[in-house]
């Protein structure tokens, strides 16, 4: 994105709230895992992990998604998938 992510004021009956950064979840993870140097390969797997989990909630934003959430998509991975979860 040029000129680095969007950023704009909200505005809420009548409330000014500071602005927040638009930039998407997305973009955020592919950034802190580029700075951690990981390899684009490695980035497309977390990013599919991640779609994955989010599905797995149909109606719930990633914002919404908790630690509880996390673990019972675990035991999901564990029963259903049989997949090893560290």
């Amino acid at each position: 994105m040029k000129g680095g992510p969007r950023k704009m004021n909200l505005q809420y009956q009548g409330v000014t709230f500071p602005r927040v950064n638009l930039k998407s979840i997305r973009e955020q993870m592919v950034d802190d895992m580029t700075v951690r140097g990981m390899s684009e390969g490695t980035q497309q797997q977390y990013i599919s992990a991640c779609k994955r989990f989010v599905a797995f909630f149909p109606g719930k934003t990633p914002g919404q998604l908790g630690p509880n959430d996390i673990q019972a998509f675990q035991v999901h991975l564990v029963r259903e998938k049989k997949v090893l979860v560290c």
